[in-house]
């Protein structure tokens, strides 16, 4: 029997039951992989009943008119909207996971093709509609002095980057030992509780308990815990900072996080010790006596966009100009013995551009010599 025609033919059956009148929640039950969950709504379909506050929960769920919840009709949301799963991976693996992460530290982290400054985590710590879905927070924003509920709203745009934390979202359940949820799964009966993080130890959701009281006796079966932790998912591990500082962003003192598959890259905590380590990324500036540094040694220059700089500034230009011209050009001192312009060989040089000149184009010049050559033909040389 094909495949498609198998799965036509049980949309028919649930729908003849008349129990799932919905389309859209045939199809998300056809679509899941997990047995916990499809044996107990299929049961329910051919005049079972739920037998616990988990599959009471699923007939809730699978029961009513899905397409006007605003979930859609894929059965698992995409985990990595916004980096939350890498995100997460990163939260995990902190020593001290009450401490948290700064999110302008977290979002250095994250892979290159996510990171958008610190916009991944701060869409990945609130909850957000992504192509009408509704994608619930899966990392937490940690509380201050001034918002002890955690820095969220408008009036937290004043914050300075030092107060904003962020860390692994808590379990809401009382008689839970664990502290953190730390599965992430986004399936469609997690995200009916407004969550999309379960805990380990008590397999339930990591929701707002005043909204959703009822989840703290739905505890979801091992299945669905491990299908979830079985997706494939970004790995690392933290490794020392490849500009040799001593930073500390929650790994310890000079430790950043590489990602695996990047065994042939260097790592860094941000762009500020990436530009302290020389690299592709810069050049040597044209002028050969330069002592400027960009980050990259003396001389260096860093490389950004599209164009590529031979200069660090114009006054590198110019020096470079005249080492060039000092190397070609005959050079005089100035006739008048007070004069400190510099064409190029020191102060009091003139340089003999293709005419005979004894002293720069300068009135100053001119009339200190003119004053001096006076003084000689009425009264012989000056002394010394």
């Amino acid at each position: 029997v094909r495949p498609s025609y198998a799965l036509a033919e049980i949309k028919k059956v649930l729908q003849r039951s008349g129990r799932l009148p919905c389309p859209a929640a045939q199809q998300l039950l056809v679509d899941c992989p997990v047995k916990a969950v499809t044996e107990p709504v299929f049961r329910y379909a051919a005049g079972g009943e739920p037998r616990d506050a988990f599959e009471r929960h699923l007939i809730e769920v699978y029961g009513t008119n899905e397409e006007s919840s605003g979930r859609g009709r894929t059965y698992m949301l995409d985990p990595n909207v916004d980096s939350r799963a890498d995100q997460l991976a990163i939260l995990c693996a902190l020593p001290d996971r009450a401490a948290g992460m700064l999110a302008s530290a977290l979002a250095a982290l994250l892979p290159g093709e996510a990171r958008r400054g610190q916009r991944a985590v701060l869409d990945g710590s609130a909850e957000r509609t992504r192509a009408g879905r509704q994608y619930p927070p899966a990392v937490r924003r940690l509380p201050t002095a001034s918002f002890p509920g955690g820095w969220h709203g408008p009036a937290t745009a004043g914050l300075p980057d030092e107060l904003k934390r962020v860390g692994l979202p808590l379990c809401p359940h009382a008689d839970c030992p664990e502290q953190y949820a730390t599965v992430l799964c986004p399936s469609h009966e997690v995200l009916a509780l407004g969550s999309m993080t379960l805990c380990q130890r008590c397999r339930r959701a990591a929701t707002d308990l005043a909204r959703y009281p009822h989840a703290s006796a739905i505890v979801f079966p091992s299945a669905l815990l491990d299908w979830a932790t079985a997706l494939p998912r970004r790995a690392g591990r933290p490794e020392p900072c490849a500009a040799g500082c001593a930073r500390d962003v929650g790994f310890g003192a000079g430790m950043t996080w590489r990602w695996d598959g990047t065994a042939k890259q260097q790592v860094w905590h941000d762009d500020d010790c990436r530009a302290g380590t020389p690299s592709a990324t810069f050049t040597r500036c044209a002028f050969a006596e330069c002592r400027l540094d960009e980050g990259g040694g003396r001389g260096s220059i860093r490389q950004s966009g599209r164009g590529r700089r031979v200069w660090h500034a114009r006054d590198c230009s110019h020096a470079q100009d005249r080492l060039v011209r000092r190397s070609t050009e005959t050079y005089i001192r100035c006739g008048w013995s007070g004069c400190t312009l510099d064409d190029g060989a020191g102060p009091g040089s003139v340089a003999q551009r293709g005419k005979h000149r004894r002293t720069h184009d300068d009135n100053k010049c001119r009339a200190g010599w003119r004053r001096e050559q006076y003084r000689v033909a009425k009264r012989g040389p000056l002394p010394g």
